[in-house]
């Protein structure tokens, strides 16, 4: 009996053996180069519904400089916005700081209107913040392509001095950009890293410890 058991033993490590070994093809993997980043951004002045579309968004993932002073490429071909995150200062004594952003509904389905998020703060040792992602149904939840990146996806409202960050997903360019952004300083070859409203609202929103330009 004992000698039953160790045949049929030896035959089972034959049989995995023979498995592992006839699976000699690469596994399917996806090309694209694809990573989720957090930027972070300074606040100049104070923001009133600031528009922030995905052309915006291309810009902040980083471009490249193509024209000398006149343009820059961005290095993203496709990118979907995570999350948004806004300190607004504490307000002085007898005064209140406000923190809003607002997501705007998708044209594309035409069945989710605008959602907005917002905080105030009365305290002059706590700022107001808000913490949100892109809500169900709105532009903003979308993967942003070539052909899309002009719309709108959400609207900032914060005091200057404020810290925003937003969390992105990016896919990288494989070949040539279809979406040129135009700036007053650049260098041929060198790498910017755009404000969060550079190319709609001018660069009230520079970013943090990065090369960039406008």
């Amino acid at each position: 009996m004992s000698s039953y058991v160790k045949v049929r033993k030896a035959k089972g490590k034959g049989r995995k053996q023979r498995s592992s070994m006839g699976n000699l093809a690469p596994p399917q993997i996806e090309t694209n180069i694809r990573y989720s980043h957090r930027y972070r951004f300074t606040v100049t002045a104070a923001a009133v519904s600031t528009q922030v579309t995905g052309l915006d968004l291309l810009g902040v993932g980083g471009t490249i400089g193509t024209a000398t002073n006149s343009q820059v490429m961005p290095i993203t071909q496709n990118l979907r916005l995570k999350s948004v995150s806004v300190w607004a200062p504490p307000p002085a004594q007898g005064s209140n700081a406000t923190a809003t952003v607002e997501f705007i509904g998708s044209a594309a389905t035409g069945l989710y209107g605008n959602k907005e998020f917002s905080d105030t703060s009365v305290s002059t040792a706590r700022p107001a913040v808000v913490h949100c992602r892109p809500p169900r149904g709105s532009a903003a939840s979308l993967w942003q392509n070539p052909n899309n990146v002009n719309n709108t996806l959400f609207l900032i409202s914060c005091a200057a001095g404020s810290i925003v960050d937003i969390q992105m997903e990016q896919i990288i360019v494989d070949g040539h950009n279809q979406n040129p952004i135009a700036v007053a300083t650049a260098v041929i070859g060198v790498q910017y890293y755009l404000g969060l409203s550079n190319v709609s609202g001018g660069n009230n929103f520079p970013p943090v410890a990065l090369k960039s330009t406008f």
